[in-house]
């Protein structure tokens, strides 16, 4: 049995509701709302938007540093579809640019691609005033909307804390400034977040804001960040996390050449698991195409047209809950050791069905 279905991006979010995944599918990275002083001023503002369509779409801070961008931001409205004046709560101008006009430059400058799915991170943060006392930056700190502000730029899901008492008991404030992973780590679950970034934010004797950030992964990872203001220090934390993800996880070069990847899924059980698997590989915008090309009882066998490869679709699959690792005797989780034909003899990926 060989069946083929080619996937299209505009179908994704569609496809990815009530699926139960905990990773974040970014709303739209091509539709952007960018300040507006008056009508008039359409022109600039339709460059800004597309910039920043391209920071959300490519993971680079600054886009216009590459050879070509400033040559396309120079005509925008080739890439756009349609924007809208909008004034509410202030004018702004909305923009949708054209997805396969918008592909087409990225891969013609080699800007590189990040997917629409991208990891949930839960983020704490805590804030030394003058007098060395410590709080909570919650959602009605003013430093929050910085946080919302550069989060919106860069494309990235973060998310504050509820703090209520049931954070404020399993994190109180003083074990959040000592940085202790393991009980930030326990704090964290209720959220079920990818990533956890940890902060301390203080004014040293000059006046000037520092913090201190780890980004707690698999692996922990620390930076620092410093500002005149707390703003400017909050906000470049926020960056610093979507450089590193973007460095991850954008494709660029040859890693953004579709490929085949051969895929086993188990636990197939019946039809609406059936329906179930092919949903989903709809709803990963790195998969152009499914091909299913067996089904023996409760094993289904496909193969995947990518971008990225097999590298790209592990990593969003270990995002989400709907396929786990099939750990084999002698292999290694999530690779079998047979191969499809027709796939240059690369061994499938065997992944269960939850």
């Amino acid at each position: 049995m060989l069946l083929s279905t080619a996937l299209c991006g505009g179908g994704a979010a569609e496809s990815a509701e009530g699926l139960g995944e905990r990773f974040e599918l970014y709303p739209d990275l091509h539709t952007v709302r960018v300040p507006l002083e008056n009508r008039d001023d359409l022109d600039p503002a339709l460059a800004r938007a597309m910039r920043q369509m391209l920071v959300r779409a490519t993971g680079l801070r600054r886009p216009e540093e590459s050879p070509g961008v400033l040559e396309a931001l120079n005509d925008p409205e080739s890439f756009v579809q349609q924007y809208l004046f909008e004034s509410d709560p202030d004018l702004g101008l909305t923009v949708k640019f054209d997805e396969a006009a918008v592909a087409g430059i990225v891969e013609r400058l080699e800007l590189g691609w990040w997917s629409r799915i991208r990891p949930l991170v839960i983020l704490w943060l805590a804030v030394e005033d003058e007098q060395g006392r410590k709080s909570y930056v919650d959602s009605a700190f003013p430093a929050a909307e910085v946080i919302d502000e550069t989060a919106r730029e860069r494309g990235l899901p973060v998310l504050l804390p509820l703090f209520d008492i049931q954070d404020r008991i399993a994190l109180p404030v003083s074990t959040l400034w000592g940085g202790f992973p393991e009980p930030i780590r326990r704090a964290s679950d209720r959220y079920a977040a990818d990533a956890i970034l940890a902060g301390r934010a203080y004014q040293d004797h000059m006046g000037r804001w520092r913090a201190r950030w780890t980004l707690i992964r698999d692996t922990d990872d620390e930076f620092r960040t410093s500002g005149e203001h707390l703003e400017t220090v909050v906000s470049e934390g926020i960056h610093r996390l979507a450089d590193r993800f973007a460095e991850q996880f954008a494709r660029r070069g040859e890693a953004a050449v579709p490929v085949r990847a051969p895929i086993t899924i188990t636990g197939v059980e019946q039809l609406e698991d059936y329906a179930r698997v092919l949903r989903y590989f709809a709803s990963l915008d790195v998969v152009e195409e499914v091909q299913v090309v067996r089904i023996e009882g409760s094993h289904v066998r496909l193969v995947l047209r990518t971008k990225g490869g097999f590298p790209a679709l592990t990593e969003l699959i270990a995002f989400g809950r709907t396929l786990v690792p099939e750990t084999e005797e002698g292999g290694e989780a999530g690779r079998g050791g047979e191969s499809e034909e027709g796939v240059e003899g690369t061994p499938a990926a065997v992944y269960r069905l939850r």
